[in-house]
């Protein structure tokens, strides 16, 4: 599941900004138990689901469906059994002291042989990561 899920977002050449919108989409999600202000993410949910799809029609006009697909990819990746990843990438991540984070984008970016990313573009995903892990409860 996970190695058909990495092929669809390299088959829809998901570029490093989508990347970062998708894991802000992620981030502020209204279903996490411990969250303190439901309405405060909600809006940065929204904010940056309204930024990608902005940005997905001014850099890919044409593609009328990408954002759905993209989308899609999302409940691709919750399918995907948390223990599958754990095996897969835990171990890694702590013996390498390498992030969990970085060992998927790298991962991702090794299928991409072609392009080149850059730090130049962003997505808006709200305030910084770390008050978006202040409104999850997260220290």
């Amino acid at each position: 599941m996970l190695q058909e899920t990495l092929h669809k977002f390299h088959q829809l050449q998901v570029d490093a900004v989508e990347y970062a919108c998708l894991k802000g989409i992620v981030l502020f999600k209204t279903d996490v138990q411990s969250l303190r202000d439901h309405g405060a993410v909600a809006v940065l949910q929204d904010q940056t689901q309204l930024s990608f799809s902005h940005r997905i029609e001014m850099h890919k006009p044409g593609q009328h469906f990408r954002f759905g697909k993209l989308l899609l990819l999302l409940s691709s990746l919750r399918e995907v059994q948390r223990s599958s990843l754990e095996s897969v990438f835990f171990t890694k991540a702590m013996t390498g002291g390498v992030s969990m984070d970085q060992l998927v984008l790298d991962m991702y970016k090794s299928l991409q042989t072609d392009v080149v990313l850059s730090d130049s573009y962003r997505c808006y995903t709200g305030p910084s990561t770390s008050s978006g892990a202040a409104l999850h409860g997260v220290r």
